[in-house]
């Protein structure tokens, strides 16, 4: 049950309240399970931060409050896994640490990471069918690197 709700001009946070049956057994994000959220037995309030404030808003930070290690940001914007915050803020709602924390999960790269698309592009160069998914994939700057590389190779 929500029994409070707070925004501010960034971002909106929620506190959760549950007494039935012994408090937060599990996290959904609509349907999804969420995982790497620890919560002990007994917790009864949970501040759910969502953000931006637009119609993309996501739950991207939680704070439990019977928990010591009681703060979990998504790991990507589109990530059901969630991570233990390394320098936690102290306190809900308005803590100066709050915001960069939503903003540098907004800014995470979701998708392949930029290491496995160099690992796909090398390949794609020397080999005629992967080239043209590249092409697709990268667009005219690859366009302009295959046609260099052809014209070495030939």
């Amino acid at each position: 049950m929500v029994v409070e709700h707070n925004t501010n001009e960034h971002y909106s946070y929620y506190l959760h309240f549950h007494l039935a049956s012994g408090g937060f057994s599990g996290f959904k994000d609509d349907t999804v399970e969420q995982t790497g959220i620890n919560s002990p037995q007994g917790t009864t309030q949970v501040y759910v931060y969502w953000y931006p404030k637009d119609e993309y808003s996501r739950p991207l930070l939680i704070d439990i409050q019977e928990s010591s290690n009681s703060w979990y940001q998504r790991r990507y914007l589109d990530s059901n896994e969630w991570d233990p915050v390394k320098d936690p803020p102290t306190r809900i709602g308005t803590d100066p640490k709050i915001l960069p924390l939503l903003q540098s999960i907004k800014k995470k790269p979701t998708g392949l990471s930029p290491g496995t698309i160099a690992g796909i592009s090398v390949p794609g160069i020397l080999t005629g069918g992967a080239a043209v998914g590249d092409v697709v994939w990268k667009g005219p700057a690859l366009l302009r690197g295959l046609l260099l590389a052809l014209r070495t190779l030939f």
